[in-house]
């Protein structure tokens, strides 16, 4: 190989070696770029990353405040709700309370009215009733009995009529007597002298008027006469309070 040969290929060679070591510059360089750039893209994805992570925190923060906050409602509610739910049974049971008691006021006053009722009328034998009593008192007619009035009232004397002719109606023979001054009490009843030594007949008439659902007590007075006795008309007695 000549020397121009030789040194053109060592030309060649020189050349080749620079463009080589150029490229080699070139790649150097750019891997750096690209390094660099790659590391500047996995910088801003990280912080995309951890800005998008702290918002989602910060979301799920409010979220669960919110929450807790219509759980505190619901709950206030829950409580106002069982406040108004009590008040309501409160005011059923007060309400049920005055029911009963009106209703208790009113049955007394119907039977307040009923009283009175019964004390402005006037007595009444009834026909029922005047048959029973004669009935009962037969086997003693022809007796004598002696009825008093004690009273001034027009009630007690038609009373002691209304008596007078059931005693009639049994075959009895009343006397009547209208007299002064007070008697052994108010309404009607039997007066003997001696419980021991009253006739039959004074038992067997108070017997008779209680079959028939008239009350005729007996008192024991020294007005009567001795192994007698008589029946006594007073004025009407005042109503039971």
């Amino acid at each position: 190989m000549d020397k121009e040969t030789l040194e053109g290929l060592t030309s060649r060679l020189e050349i080749a070696v620079y463009v080589l070591a150029l490229l080699g510059g070139v790649i150097g360089v750019s891997f750096l770029y690209f390094n660099r750039r790659l590391q500047q893209i996995n910088k801003a994805d990280f912080i995309k990353f951890q800005t998008t992570s702290q918002q989602s925190i910060v979301q799920f923060s409010a979220l669960a405040e919110a929450a807790k906050a219509d759980a505190a409602t619901a709950k206030a509610h829950e409580e106002e709700s069982k406040t108004e739910r009590a008040r309501l049974e409160l005011r059923i049971r007060e309400m049920e309370q005055a029911h009963s008691k009106l209703a208790v006021t009113n049955a007394e006053n119907e039977k307040e009215v009923l009283r009175l009722k019964a004390a402005a009328e006037p007595r009444r034998i009834k026909e029922i009733q005047a048959a029973v009593i004669a009935k009962l008192l037969k086997p003693f007619a022809g007796q004598a009995v002696s009825i008093r009035l004690f009273a001034q009232e027009s009630e007690a004397s038609e009373y002691m009529q209304q008596i007078a002719a059931v005693l009639e109606q049994a075959g009895l023979k009343p006397e009547r007597n209208v007299m002064m001054g007070a008697g052994p009490a108010r309404g009607a009843g039997v007066v003997v002298n001696d419980a021991k030594t009253a006739p039959p007949l004074a038992g067997a008439i108070q017997h008779a008027f209680s079959a028939a659902g008239i009350e005729l007590p007996g008192f024991v007075d020294a007005s009567a006469p001795n192994g007698g006795f008589f029946v006594f008309v007073g004025a009407k007695q005042a109503p039971n309070p």
